[in-house]
């Protein structure tokens, strides 16, 4: 996904699709209406964290979103 649209619409708008197609995935409720239980959010606005509860791990949500390498823990992208 991120190749073609980089080559039709440059790297900056690419990136800007990735983080919110990735984002989508992330924020989409499960089958029970519920958000991901791995997102937690400190209070305010910034600050969203994608924890990865195996290993005990958290991970600044937005900025790992828009990083090629981020690999989601759940494998939704």
């Amino acid at each position: 996904m991120y190749a073609g649209l980089a080559a039709r619409e440059g790297e900056e708008k690419a990136r800007q699709g990735l983080m919110r197609h990735r984002l989508h995935h992330c924020l989409a409720a499960s089958k029970c209406g519920r958000l991901r239980p791995r997102l937690v959010k400190d209070p305010g606005t910034a600050g969203v964290w994608c924890v990865d509860l195996i290993a005990g791990t958290k991970t600044l949500l937005y900025p790992a979103l828009e990083s090629l390498d981020f690999e989601c823990p759940e494998k939704r992208f």
